[in-house]
C-alpha cells in the first residue's frame, strides 16, 4: 500500500486518543500506545481527514437559537471559557452548547501576561481560529474594545466572522484596557 503510517508512542497519547474517539470523529489509521504497562495498537492518523472534511454547522444561527432559548426560558447560557484548541474540545466533549474564547487566558498563555492590550486583532483572531475549527459548537470570543474607532470595529467583525466564530463581545473601555476583573478600568462615557 502506499499509504504512509504514523506511528506514535508517548502515554499521554491513550487520553487524546479517548477524548477524540468519544467524540464520535469515526475510525483512524495506526499508533502504538501504551496502556497501563503493556503496549497496544490503535488507529490513528488517517480518520482525521474525514474529521476534518465533514460539514460545519452554522455556528450564528446555533447561537441565536441557544439565545433565543435562554431567554425564552428564562435560564443562563453557559459558555466555559477556553484558550486553546484542546480546552474547546474538552468543553465540548463535556456536554457544554456553546464555548468562549477568553481574552485573558488567551493573553496569559500566548504571552504569559495579563490580558491589558498586548495582543493584537490578527493574534486574537488565529487564536479563535484555531478554536473554532477544532469543535462543532458556537463560539464567542473576547474582540477587546474592537481594536480602533468605528471603521476597525467593522474590520474587527469581518475578522471574527471569516474566523468562523458565531458571536463577539466588545468593552466599552477607554485604552489603556485592563480585563474585566482587574481593577483600573474606565468605561467610555455616554456623551
Amino acid at each position: 500500500s502506499t499509504q504512509r503510517v504514523l506511528r506514535l508512542r508517548a502515554p499521554c497519547l491513550d487520553s487524546w486518543i479517548s477524548l477524540w474517539r468519544a467524540s464520535g470523529s469515526g475510525r483512524v489509521g495506526n499508533c502504538r500506545t501504551s496502556v497501563g504497562h503493556r503496549q497496544s495498537e490503535r488507529p490513528l492518523a488517517f480518520g482525521f481527514m474525514a474529521d476534518l472534511l465533514r460539514p460545519r454547522p452554522n455556528g450564528p444561527a446555533a447561537l441565536r437559537a441557544l439565545l433565543a432559548e435562554a431567554v425564552a426560558s428564562k435560564q443562563p447560557l453557559v459558555l466555559p471559557g477556553c484558550y486553546d484548541a484542546l480546552g474547546a474540545r474538552m468543553i465540548e466533549q463535556a456536554g457544554f452548547d456553546a464555548a468562549y474564547m477568553t481574552g485573558f487566558g488567551t493573553a496569559a498563555s500566548l504571552l504569559g501576561r495579563p490580558d491589558v492590550a498586548l495582543l493584537g486583532l490578527a493574534e486574537m483572531v488565529e487564536n479563535a481560529r484555531r478554536l473554532a475549527s477544532a469543535i462543532d459548537l458556537p463560539l464567542v470570543a473576547d474582540a477587546d474594545t474592537g481594536y480602533g474607532n468605528q471603521i476597525n470595529v467593522v474590520r474587527t467583525v469581518q475578522a471574527y466572522e471569516q474566523a468562523g466564530v458565531s458571536g463577539i463581545h466588545i468593552e466599552d473601555q477607554v485604552l489603556p484596557k485592563r480585563c474585566g476583573h482587574m481593577e483600573g478600568k474606565v468605561v467610555v462615557s455616554e456623551a
